[in-house]
């Protein structure tokens, strides 16, 4: 199983799975067994994606490692969340913005990805 790992004030430490979570337009929830991380900030912050390995095709869920906790990013994007799945966090600056990828729920199809920029307030 791939688990994400950093290294800070030289150790290895490994970031967390986010375990199970349930995805709009699923009707069960889905447990996420790997951790993959793709960038991480100046403060630290590292964004990727959290996955399921025993789940049928892939599935994966956005996500952020802030300060010691594991943050599914879809519940940050408030009311939104009901119309796009974020499946992976590409990049993230020293503002917090995050490049994300997503599909909409009404596309029916998660292979059709589309690129989100997330900002913080």
């Amino acid at each position: 199983v791939e688990t994400a790992f950093v290294w800070t004030e030289g150790e290895m430490h490994m970031l967390a799975r986010l375990g199970r979570v349930k995805i709009t337009g699923r009707s069960t929830s889905i447990s996420l067994e790997r951790s993959i991380g793709h960038a991480i900030a100046d403060n630290g912050d590292i964004c990727g994606a959290t996955m399921s390995i025993s789940e049928n095709g892939d599935i994966s869920v956005a996500t952020l490692w802030q300060n010691d906790q594991i943050i599914d990013l879809n519940t940050m994007i408030g009311k939104s969340n009901r119309e796009i799945v974020l499946v992976s966090a590409e990049g993230i600056n020293r503002d917090g913005e995050i490049v994300a990828t997503g599909y909409r729920v009404e596309d029916h199809d998660s292979t059709q990805t589309r690129i989100y920029r997330l900002v913080p307030r």
